[in-house]
């Protein structure tokens, strides 16, 4: 019965997408060129705002960026009235899982103004998805592409690929590096000279390694070495405390209740700060070491109950062999929460994920905003807002959060001449909003229209997108 319910569902979803297709081409804008006249641009690289510019698009690139009124509008310009509009460039997600073959669903990152993401678990369809990107009928993000999980032996998650000496490793970068991926993904469960090796071997190649610091590598030798990027704030809540790793021994063999984890906290967070601290974030800085937080994960964790009826609405967008897990009963018992006093120690471990953070950011380290949706109610496309917010929360400014997900893609991609800034000559995936995302971060998600390798999705199409999604659902399992 279950699989006669999944292959319902499969072909729903698949008659759903070529409506979705059909719909979006006939309704996206064809105009040899648009003109987004009297409008405002959040300069990401500058954190200012520039007033009163007329912007125009032609062949799926910005050609001009002028003040109001000093253009010659082309004849044969679709005219967008941008007063009390704001311009940011297209939004990425730099921590995404996304394989569901049925790429109806990508149309939701494009609804949410995320015109780019980093697949941190590449797979077949990416490749698919990257040699489109491009092209008129493709509705969904600009893509990068992982290699899979190259953990140790055994490994962490049943999805990684065991790898069980540095030769193998080595060979792995090679393969991969030929297939065309963007960058190698190391996990938790690496030996020390396997990691090294693949360290190595993507250096020489001139390929980013990035992803989970292996138990066997501190994170300042894994910025010294040259991990490009750091992903998940957990290990440093460790790698930041004088007095972490020794709560590691104190507590292994306890049976963890919420007044022991409040305990163990506490010792955590008497060692941090000073020059411990102070020396990993400077490393960080010289190394050029990128960090992606993903705050949405952790906040989701220290309030299940509370996400599970926001993101009730969200989830009707999404097929349900994505969100069949996300049953609020089934994870707590996972987790071993039995009530809500067990959540107390989670909101104060995620209060002192964001004071590093904010700590992180005033000692210039950069930062990327990431997701890591696919876990529990962390919706792909609505969690980026998520995300930025919990930057705002955790001290930087709208702008400084705007930022982690336009202008540091851009520049850790090494892609600055194509994204990054409303700018000539720059791809033109950008965001129109109706708000000011420098008063209120929260309006990042006023979505007035989307502009797409130059077409563009104004509010009732990016709606309609939205509707086409959930007719494509069942029913939710919360």
């Amino acid at each position: 019965m279950l699989i006669a319910l999944s292959r319902n569902l499969l072909n729903i979803a698949s008659i759903a997408g070529k409506i979705l297709a059909l719909f979006v081409i006939s309704c996206a804008s064809s105009a040899d060129s648009i003109l987004i006249e009297n409008t405002n641009i959040i300069d990401t690289a500058e954190l200012e705002l520039r007033l009163n510019v007329d912007i125009l698009i032609r062949d799926s690139r910005i050609q001009f960026v002028r003040e109001t009124g000093q253009m010659n509008v082309p004849n044969d310009a679709m005219i967008v009235d941008g007063s009390s509009k704001f311009v940011i460039p297209g939004l990425w997600d730099m921590h995404t899982h996304w394989t569901n073959e049925n790429e109806t669903y990508l149309g939701v990152f494009i609804a949410n103004g995320v015109t780019g993401v980093r697949q941190m678990f590449g797979d077949d369809i990416h490749y698919n998805w990257r040699t489109r990107q491009f092209n008129e009928d493709f509705i969904g993000p600009k893509t990068l592409i992982g290699t899979p999980l190259f953990d140790g032996v055994p490994k962490w998650s049943p999805l990684a690929t065991e790898i069980p000496n540095a030769e193998v490793g080595r060979n792995l970068v090679r393969e991969y590096r030929d297939k065309g991926v963007d960058f190698v993904k190391v996990y938790t469960y690496l030996n020390r000279e396997t990691y090294l090796a693949i360290a190595d071997e993507s250096k020489k190649l001139g390929i980013a390694f990035v992803g989970h610091v292996p138990n066997s590598i501190t994170d300042l030798e894994a910025s010294d070495l040259g991990q490009k990027s750091l992903e998940h704030i957990p290990r440093l809540e460790y790698a930041t405390s004088t007095t972490a790793m020794a709560t590691l021994d104190q507590y292994r063999d306890l049976e963890m209740t919420n007044d022991l984890n409040l305990e163990r906290l506490a010792i955590i967070r008497s060692g941090y700060g000073g020059e411990y601290t102070n020396t990993l974030f400077e490393t960080f800085v010289k190394n050029d070491t990128w960090i992606t937080p993903t705050l949405t994960v952790f906040r989701n964790l220290a309030s299940l109950r509370e996400r599970a009826e926001i993101e009730e609405n969200n989830i009707q967008y999404f097929p349900i062999e994505t969100t069949q897990y996300w049953n609020v009963d089934g994870i707590e018992g996972a987790l071993g929460i039995s009530g809500p006093e067990d959540y107390e120690w989670r909101q104060v471990q995620l209060d002192q994920y964001k004071l590093i953070v904010r700590d992180m950011h005033e000692a210039g380290v950069r930062l990327l905003a990431g997701t890591d949706n696919a876990n529990p109610f962390v919706s792909p496309g609505f969690s980026l807002h998520d995300e930025l917010k919990l930057f705002v929360d955790s001290g930087l400014s709208p702008l400084e959060a705007l930022r982690t997900a336009t202008y540091n893609p851009a520049e850790f991609m090494g892609k600055l001449d194509d994204y990054g800034t409303v700018s000539e000559g720059k791809r033109a995936d950008l965001v129109i909003l109706e708000a000011d995302p420098q008063v209120d971060i929260e309006n990042s998600k006023a979505i007035y229209g989307v502009i797409l390798n130059g077409s563009l999705y104004e509010k009732t199409q990016l709606e309609r997108v939205l509707d086409i999604l959930c007719q494509s659902y069942i029913a939710s399992p919360i």
